[in-house]
């Protein structure tokens, strides 16, 4: 089995892209859609809180990104 790793800038077609692979066949696992799906976790929110904070979350529990990709990248 071949395996692909598709990169590129913000409007560089990769959505497109994994799209037509997609209706072509091919399995494809969108990296954003699980991190996004997993940030839902009332476990993951728990953890994060503890971990550096709850300001990670705004009143509905939705994930703040900026402020998750400020601290996560910055360790």
């Amino acid at each position: 089995m071949l395996t692909v790793g598709l990169t590129g800038d913000v409007g560089a077609g990769k959505s497109t892209l994994a799209r037509v692979w997609e209706e072509m066949g091919a399995t494809v696992i969108d990296a954003d859609r699980v991190a996004r799906d997993m940030w839902k976790d009332p476990d993951v929110q728990r953890k994060a809180a503890e971990r550096w904070g709850s300001d990670f979350f705004d009143g509905d529990q939705k994930s703040v990104n900026a402020k998750i990709a400020a601290k996560i990248f910055s360790e």
